[in-house]
């Protein structure tokens, strides 16, 4: 009997044990619950009586990597790209610093449970170097794919062209054996193959147009009656020329023979990385027809109501969206593929250029400024469809140009080039690059944006030079 009254006495207190804890439990459950709910949700409790406060996040990348963060003058322990979580609401002194590059520093807000966004940030080294590609140089333009260089020598009756290797820039090359005159303006062309140039000559409204074989340095005259080449279309098997004569818009053989017409109406042609925008002509006509490379009508759109005044110019995005400029006001108005509408952006736009994901566009309501809007990309601070004006001076700015990443761009402020980072927290920031002793010179940048190839003049001689954006430790 004494062992059966144990057993009962130890199986009696284990189920009650078991219920105090279940209790003790399910209460603590319910007392803690909430805490971590909102934990989860970004909020912690800094105060007495504690009180929930959201919280926020700094995420930090920069180019180069590896460089070091300060927060209200506090140095971080870690280099970016990093983050800094836990950060109440409140505007924050950011500071980024790395050796041999200048200081970059903003006052940025922290909204609670939301990530702050600060990557696209391009520290620019203390001293920018300049490196002589090559001499006699007065103009230039890159291949697509950074492979070949056409640069424009001066001849004592006018231009020639010569074709150099890229990483060779002070080779022999291939000289093209066509004189341009001092008052025709040249337009080069390259095929996406890289294979095939097109040379547009233009003086006193006469086109001619030039095949020129990357290779062997042979030009053949593209005769009148094919037209005037818009640009290259490529598609999955070859790349072939768009073209326009007398408002016949047809494709052409790389060789000059006719592949296919578009239209026999066309009052305007925009050549894009993926298609081709037409604006129909004729009467009762009121439309602009998109045709892919492969020359299959993708879509049909009408015009907007443009008042008294008629299509100016047409632009076309690599992302399908279009710009259109009236004439004479010069409005613009952006068609939104996305959502299937015209928004009027500027009462009066110049210089109008797309970027290169066509998510972004920029404009000149004068020449002594510079605007931007943002279309499509999320994680950007600059908001949907909302022009903003990012520069304005007391001097001309000439060539204004996307920067690599679409994140930036580059202008002249007479002989100086600077850049702009499209970033409007805390003001747009503006940093002065190079000179370039020019006020007619051209750039362009290179590599993925770490080096920007400029015509330069140096002690009175016309030249080429590379400068790069990056520190050579970094290179």
């Amino acid at each position: 009997m004494p062992v059966q009254g144990t057993f009962f006495e130890i199986s009696f207190m284990s189920k009650r044990l078991r219920l105090i804890v279940n209790i003790l439990a399910w209460l603590a459950f319910l007392f803690v619950a909430p805490f971590l709910v909102s934990y989860s949700m970004g909020h912690r409790f800094f105060s007495s009586p504690a009180n929930p406060v959201t919280v926020g996040t700094f995420l930090v990348r920069t180019i180069p990597n590896n460089a070091v963060v300060s927060l209200d003058g506090k140095r971080m322990s870690n280099h970016t790209p990093m983050s800094i979580k836990n950060l109440l609401p409140d505007s924050y002194n950011l500071s980024i610093v790395k050796d041999n590059y200048r200081v970059w520093s903003k006052n940025l807000p922290i909204t609670g449970t939301r990530i702050t966004d600060i990557r696209d940030v391009r520290l620019l080294p203390e001293k920018i170097e300049e490196s002589v590609m090559r001499e006699n140089v007065t103009d230039f333009s890159v291949s697509p794919k950074q492979q070949l260089l056409a640069v424009f020598e001066n001849l004592p009756a006018g231009r020639q062209i010569r074709l150099v290797p890229f990483n060779d820039p002070a080779a022999t090359g291939t000289p093209i054996k066509l004189v341009i005159g001092k008052r025709e303006t040249a337009v080069v062309l390259w095929s996406p193959d890289e294979s095939s140039i097109i040379l547009k000559l233009t003086a006193n409204s006469n086109v001619r147009n030039y095949l020129i074989n990357s290779s062997s340095g042979v030009v053949t005259e593209l005769p009148a009656s094919a037209g005037d080449v818009v640009g290259w279309l490529s598609t999955m098997t070859e790349n072939k020329l768009l073209v326009i004569k007398n408002k016949k818009v047809s494709i052409l053989t790389r060789a000059g023979v006719l592949d296919h017409v578009l239209t026999q109406t066309a009052e305007k042609v925009a050549l894009g990385n993926n298609g081709v925008a037409i604006q129909e002509g004729g009467a009762g006509v009121n439309h602009i027809e998109i045709y892919s490379s492969g020359a299959n009508l993708q879509e049909s759109l009408n015009i907007p109501d443009l008042s008294n005044d008629a299509v100016g110019n047409i632009i076309l995005s690599s992302s399908g969206d279009l710009a259109l400029i009236s004439q004479p006001a010069q409005k613009l108005f952006i068609w939104d593929h996305n959502g299937r509408q015209w928004h009027k952006i500027s009462d009066h736009a110049e210089n109008v250029k797309w970027s290169f994901e066509g998510d972004k566009i920029f404009w000149q309501e004068s020449e002594f400024d510079i605007w931007v809007m943002n279309l499509h990309e999320e994680r950007t601070p600059l908001s949907a469809y909302a022009p903003e004006l990012v520069v304005r001076l007391s001097v001309p700015i000439r060539n204004p140009a996307w920067f690599i990443g679409s994140h930036h761009i580059l202008f002249f402020d007479k002989d100086i080039i600077k850049l702009i980072e499209l970033d409007p927290r805390d003001g747009y920031h503006i940093e002065s690059l190079m000179s370039t002793n020019r006020g007619d010179g051209n750039f362009e940048t290179i590599k993925n944006g770490n080096e920007i190839m400029a015509t330069v003049k140096r002690d009175n001689l016309y030249m080429l030079s590379r400068f790069f954006l990056l520190d050579k430790t970094d290179r």
